[in-house]
Parts: C-alpha cells; sequence; structure tokens
C-alpha cells in the first residue's frame, strides 16, 4: 500500500517539476514557468494545483490526508533509524504533495487527525512524550512539519479566501439538504432524491 502512495507521491512530484521547468513527460506542460520567468522572476504569482493524479486535487488530498497520519505513526514508534527515516520521508513527500494540491477538504481533514494522532500518541503508554521528542531527527521532522505548515498556509490562504464564494454555495446546499430531510425524513423529496 505505502508503495503506492509513495508512487502516488512521486508522480505529484513530477508533474509540479513538469509546470515549472517544462518538461515534457505530461503533455499539458509545454512551457514552464522557468522558461517564461527565468531569473528575472523566478517565483511564479500563484503555484499549479496539482490535479493529474487521481484525476483531481480533491481526490488526491483526501487520499494523502488518510496516508500522511498512519506514515507519521510508524515513523515515531519505528524501532530502527532507517525505518523512521523512510516513514518520515514519506510524510512529508505526502504532505508536500498535499500542500500542493491546495485542496482546502484535505487541509480540513489533516487539521483535525494530526492533532487527534498526536493526542492519541501522547496518551499510549508505550509512546511517551520524552520517547517522541528525543533526538535530533525527531526535533528536525517538527521544525519541517511546522515550516512547511505555516508556508503552506501563507502561500494558500490567499487563494481558499477568493475561494470562499464556493464555500457559501456549499453552506446553502447543506442548508437546504438538510431542510429537505427535516421535512420529508421517511420517503424523501422525490424520484432519484
Amino acid at each position: 500500500y505505502y508503495l503506492t502512495v509513495g508512487v502516488v507521491c512521486v508522480v505529484g512530484l513530477l508533474e509540479i517539476a513538469g509546470w515549472y521547468l517544462g518538461l515534457r513527460f505530461l503533455p499539458r506542460f509545454q512551457q514552464g514557468w522557468w522558461q517564461i520567468g527565468s531569473l528575472a522572476d523566478p517565483i511564479p504569482p500563484t503555484l499549479w494545483r496539482l490535479n493529474f493524479t487521481l484525476t483531481g486535487a480533491t481526490a488526491l488530498s483526501t487520499y494523502l490526508a488518510l496516508v500522511i497520519p498512519p506514515a507519521l505513526a510508524l515513523a515515531v514508534v519505528a524501532k530502527r533509524r532507517d525505518g523512521r527515516a523512510a516513514w518520515l520521508v514519506l510524510a512529508l513527500t505526502a504532505l508536500s504533495v498535499q500542500f500542493l494540491t491546495q485542496s482546502r477538504g484535505g487541509m480540513l481533514a489533516l487539521a483535525i487527525s494530526l492533532p487527534m494522532l498526536c493526542i492519541l500518541l501522547l496518551s499510549s503508554r508505550k509512546v511517551s512524550l520524552l520517547v517522541i521528542l528525543k533526538g535530533r531527527s525527531a526535533r528536525l521532522a517538527t521544525v519541517a512539519m511546522v515550516i512547511l505548515l505555516v508556508a503552506g498556509v501563507a502561500c494558500f490562504l490567499p487563494r481558499w479566501l477568493a475561494r470562499a464564494a464556493t464555500v457559501e454555495v456549499r453552506l446553502e446546499l447543506w442548508r437546504c439538504a438538510v431542510q429537505m430531510v427535516l421535512d420529508s425524513p421517511l420517503f424523501g423529496v422525490g424520484l432519484g432524491n
């Protein structure tokens, strides 16, 4: 299963590299940002939203949101140092691809699941806070996660706020759906509904 996750992450990273560098292994990128901006403007105004793998950004981010917490848990409880490093690399790579999808749903899933994972790990008898905070690699991983989280929010918050209208539409759809269920809880509201 996690080998498949690794392939999904590599394809996502190849997609962002193809967009930035104009690599032609994906037919949609005939010219990359580097060829447009070059040294005069190497940082693009907006990032490409990963959507090639699993046919869309939302599906990809949902998939990765289910993978990242167990990978981090396995990184914490792994007995061998190289095992911890491998799980940590997989989790950080998946987290990077997750941010590059720019999916609000995936970020919300992580915002809920990662604190729950921390609570469960800290409440476990086998994993104490001293074990988690022990070692330079654990501290580096924590710093890297915080940097990624802050960078992701800083980079993508303006884009998410610009899409706030879609949130309002979704909330209205859910409000109407709940009202329909309350109005006709037994038989529904019509054919196919």
